[in-house]
């Protein structure tokens, strides 16, 4: 596959953008501390082969899963993505990029990074919900039936803007945008429930590819799985939103 990490052992030949947060920041932050060549070019592989293959440049937003052999019955059979952005899938991939950076010393890979960052950061005030600031399961297609506001990707956005803002990746301007998100994730997710306990709604359960016919990544499939309450994905990622917006 080019040199690019399988999503998992069951998944040959596929990648999807949940997976560069799994192993990217780790990657760059044992390069960092053990290695004496620091040799970024691998973690910047990654990057670049999800860029090349699932990235639509009109929209600056990547899609949620690659099949480099188009045989998967999710893939496009010439471009071997899946159909959707995934609001989630993304997250993932917004806070891979922030993440890695603070541990890649290389001038050129940096601004690659910072490059895509930007780019990210375009697509993304695109796709916010004019109104609550927040962004949507399928983030592109807000307005449309049976779609949801999303807890733990519009945490994962805050996050990502926020923290690029810090570190100068990206202009001043997002602050609104990510201020604007995060006050409608605490006035639509945070309830206190009878117990007077503090509780975070509307987590997507999981959203996957394949493993099973009826994850076929359509719009379908994804409006249809089920939001959860105080789910961990949504808990990790509202802290870390609220870490920088503190910061």
């Amino acid at each position: 596959m080019d040199g690019g990490f399988w999503h998992k052992k069951m998944y040959p030949n596929q990648m999807w953008l949940d997976g560069l947060y799994m192993a990217q920041p780790f990657y760059a932050e044992y390069i960092s501390a053990f290695e004496d060549k620091k040799d970024f070019s691998d973690v910047m592989l990654q990057f670049r082969l999800i860029e090349k293959n699932m990235k639509n440049p009109e929209t600056h937003l990547l899609y949620h899963g690659y099949d480099e052999t188009r045989s998967m019955f999710w893939a496009d059979k010439d471009t071997g993505c899946s159909s959707q952005y995934l609001g989630r899938s993304i997250g993932w991939y917004a806070c891979a990029l922030v993440d890695t950076l603070d541990y890649i010393d290389d001038g050129k890979i940096c601004g690659e990074l910072i490059q895509m960052a930007g780019d990210l950061a375009l697509g993304l005030k695109s796709v916010q919900h004019p109104q609550s600031g927040l962004w949507y399961q399928v983030p592109d297609r807000y307005s449309e039936y049976g779609n949801y506001p999303e807890c733990s990707c519009s945490c994962m956005f805050v996050y990502f803007l926020m923290k690029a803002v810090r570190k100068w990746y990206i202009g001043s301007e997002y602050v609104p945008i990510a201020k604007k998100a995060y006050y409608g994730i605490i006035r639509e997710f945070i309830e206190v429930d009878e117990n007077g306990m503090l509780n975070l709604k509307g987590t997507v359960y999981v959203s996957g590819l394949g493993g099973g016919r009826y994850r076929d990544g359509s719009y379908e499939y994804y409006i249809s799985e089920p939001k959860q309450i105080n789910n961990l994905l949504g808990i990790g990622a509202f802290l870390m939103a609220s870490t920088e917006m503190e910061a």
